[in-house]
């Protein structure tokens, strides 16, 4: 099991703000050269963060004619999902891979989110070169 975070500051000044992610993996292997990941991961924001992405200003819902909504710093989202991977050769892999994520708190009540669950699918090969 592999555990792992980052952080995205905005360092430009652009009303970004700031996001904090953690995740946690495992991966099983099925042969010697398959193996499947499974993982989770959360995230959360700041303020300005949090009001960039799903809250409304005093002044855009005075213009639009919407409630505003300022949420504080909190939960983001909570996700999972699985990976299965098979390297073909010495340069190429195979990968396909199901996810599944949700928002939470603050994030998950603005009025701006229509879906608060999102699902995705995926598949592919990649190149390694220099192997």
């Amino acid at each position: 099991m592999v555990g792992g975070g980052s952080a995205t500051q905005d360092l430009l000044g652009r009303q970004v703000g700031m996001q904090v992610n953690a995740r946690l993996r495992y991966r099983h292997p099925v042969s010697q050269r398959t193996y499947w990941e499974a993982g989770l991961g959360a995230s959360a924001g700041n303020h300005t963060y949090l009001q960039t992405h799903f809250g409304i200003a005093p002044a855009d819902a005075a213009r639009t004619g919407r409630a505003a909504y300022v949420p504080d710093s909190g939960w983001e989202s909570v996700s999972l999902g699985w990976t299965i991977t098979r390297v073909v050769n010495r340069n190429w892999v195979a990968f396909a891979g199901l996810s599944a994520s949700q928002l939470q708190g603050r994030a998950a009540r603005s009025p701006l989110v229509s879906d608060r669950t999102s699902y995705g699918a995926s598949a592919g090969i990649a190149y390694r070169s220099g192997r």
